[in-house]
C-alpha cells in the first residue's frame, strides 16, 4: 500500500487505499463492503489518496503518475467529479481541510511544488508554493486554534 486514507461515511468509516498496483480501493470498514468507483483513471497511475466528510459530502481524491489529481463523491458508488491539472510531475501526496466554511485540497508533487484546490470546482484557491529543492512527499493540511491555515 501506498497510501492510506480514512474518513466518516454516513454512519460507517470509509477507508480509501492505494496499492503498488497504483489502483484506488474504498471500503467501508464496518459492513467491509467494497465501494464500487464509476470510473477510474488509467491503472497503476495513482500514488497518493485523501479523503475527507464536508458537511453531507465525502470525498476521497487521488494523485498520480500523470500530474493529474482524481476526485469522487462517495455515496453508494464513488462517482466520479473529474481530474485536476496543476502539476508538471508525480502527484505525491494530498490532504483535505477547511477554512472559514471552504473545503480545501492540497497537493504535493514532484515538481518539488504544493498546490492548494477547491475539491468541488477543481480551482486552485491558493498560490503555490515553490521552494524545495526535491520532490514534496508529504503535506498535512489543517487549522490553528483561531481557524487559520497550516501547512506540514
Amino acid at each position: 500500500v501506498t497510501a492510506l486514507a480514512s474518513t466518516r461515511l454516513r454512519s460507517d468509516c470509509l477507508v480509501a487505499s492505494v496499492g503498488m498496483d497504483g489502483m484506488l480501493c474504498l471500503h467501508e470498514v464496518g459492513s467491509g463492503r467494497r465501494i464500487p468507483l464509476s470510473e477510474m483513471p488509467d491503472a497503476g497511475a495513482l500514488l497518493a489518496a485523501a479523503a475527507a466528510c464536508f458537511e453531507d459530502r465525502t470525498v476521497v481524491a487521488a494523485g498520480g503518475r500523470d500530474g493529474r489529481i482524481h476526485v469522487w463523491d462517495v455515496g453508494a458508488i464513488a462517482e466520479y467529479r473529474g481530474a485536476f491539472r496543476g502539476h508538471a510531475d508525480h502527484v505525491r501526496s494530498l490532504s483535505f481541510s477547511s477554512f472559514a466554511g471552504q473545503a480545501v485540497l492540497a497537493s504535493g508533487g514532484a515538481d518539488a511544488c504544493v498546490r492548494f484546490w477547491d475539491p468541488f470546482t477543481g480551482t486552485e484557491v491558493r498560490r503555490p508554493i515553490f521552494g524545495h529543492r526535491f520532490m514534496v512527499n508529504a503535506v498535512h493540511l489543517c487549522a490553528d486554534a483561531s481557524g487559520a491555515p497550516l501547512l506540514a
